[in-house]
């Protein structure tokens, strides 16, 4: 081929659609020729841009409509170009004006080239940094689930050793005095045992409590010399009917002389009103 022939056939030589002989005589020409070597350099987006138009995900709606838009405009000034370099050849116009007339058809492959590689370079990074986003939110909900599950575990442990070390310091008081209590007519089969402290407090225990009926709720009793009753809390026995728990009582209250269980209304009563469950004496 001649020096303009090769030089027409760039285009087709930058997507690839020469055959293998031709491709191969314009590599040579490219090596010697310094200017056709320049206008292959600036196609080099062609192929690039073909490339990642097929290899990426399907750009968004709005991403589409852009590249469409831009497309539509390269390739009209592509046929206007194409066809204003026709008429100069047609018309016999000097070879200056049509290797002007080819540098805009170039031109106008280097916009369209552009534009794809822009559209597709956008596409890929919004799939990319939306998947990046999905998966930092998920590691971060589960590590704040991990750390609520962490601190709900040490708030546990935590409370179990308190409650472990209150019993402890109330069982080894130099004045820890046992109460046993036992069940009433309401829960024959229910058995409980009380040490009480006056400086340490109380540690109670009951088993085979019944389950207490809708709107009812277990309530200790230490009952001293005083008239009324004095409240030590609500207790809720677990599944088997199981309670241990430990009472800060009053450090001023008089000397018990027994200790009781009754059902009571939820929440609790100032003074007892219901049925006694378990009871037991000094």
């Amino acid at each position: 081929m001649t020096h303009e022939e090769l030089r027409e056939n760039l285009e087709a030589w930058a997507i690839g659609a020469l055959r293998v002989p031709e491709a191969q005589e314009i590599e040579r020409h490219l090596a010697t020729c310094e200017s056709c070597a320049a206008i292959a350099r600036s196609l080099s987006l062609v192929p690039l841009a073909m490339q990642a138009g097929q290899s990426l995900e399907t750009p968004s709606i709005f991403s589409r409509t852009r590249l469409l838009s831009t497309i539509r405009g390269g390739l009209a000034s592509a046929a206007a170009t194409q066809a204003t370099a026709a008429s100069a050849d047609t018309a016999g116009v000097a070879s200056g004006d049509q290797n002007a007339a080819r540098g805009a058809r170039i031109a106008s492959w280097l916009g369209i080239a552009a534009a794809l590689v822009l559209a597709a370079f956008l596409g890929w990074d919004g799939v990319r940094l939306r998947g990046r986003i999905a998966d930092l939110t998920r590691e971060l909900d589960q590590a704040r689930a991990a750390v609520a599950a962490s601190e709900s575990r040490m708030a546990m442990i935590q409370r179990s050793a308190d409650r472990t070390q209150s019993a402890l310091a109330v069982l080894t008081a130099p004045d820890v005095a046992r109460i046993d209590l036992a069940g009433q007519p309401g829960a024959p089969q229910a058995s409980g045992r009380a040490y009480w402290s006056r400086a340490r407090g109380m540690v109670f225990s009951a088993a085979a409590l019944p389950p207490p009926p809708s709107g009812r709720t277990y309530q200790v009793w230490v009952i001293t010399s005083a008239p009324a009753p004095i409240s030590a809390g609500l207790v809720a026995p677990d599944d088997a009917g199981h309670v241990d728990v430990v009472f800060a009582t009053p450090h001023d209250i008089p000397q018990p002389v027994a200790v009781a269980v009754t059902l009571e209304p939820s929440g609790g009563v100032p003074s007892p009103t219901g049925p006694k469950v378990l009871v037991g004496t000094v």
